[in-house]
């Protein structure tokens, strides 16, 4: 899915898969949502509501998760560059296996059952 303007709208019962390329899913609700070994480029998650959404072993570049609820949300082994996670919330999400060393997460929140990469 290239190009398409999602934002505000509730995709709980969608089936994503494949590509999502500058894609506009801000203030869109999520939750649950599987988007595992999926490919995300300049893709807007900002201020959407992630929580438990799996984006395991997905391919990540260029997206904006800022101000986005991603509770739960798993990231295992989830790999690309220049994410931004300003001011989500990373309760309880798991980004272990990640490389996240080009990703911002100014103000971010996370708490005791985060799980982070190892190192």
């Amino acid at each position: 899915m290239n190009n398409v303007d999602l934002s505000g709208r509730d995709l709980r019962n969608v089936d994503l898969f494949g590509t999502l390329h500058g894609t506009d899913l801000s203030q869109a609700n999520l939750s649950g949502v599987d988007l595992s070994f999926m490919y995300l480029r300049d893709t807007d998650f900002s201020g959407a509501n992630l929580e438990g959404v799996d984006f395991s072993e997905s391919i990540l570049e260029w997206v904006d998760f800022s101000g986005a609820n991603l509770s739960g949300a798993n990231f295992f082994a989830a790999h690309g560059r220049d994410q931004n996670f300003s001011g989500a919330d990373l309760s309880g999400a798991n980004l272990y296996g990640t490389d996240f060393s080009t990703w911002e997460f100014t103000g971010a929140r996370a708490d005791d059952e985060t799980v982070w990469p190892e190192g």
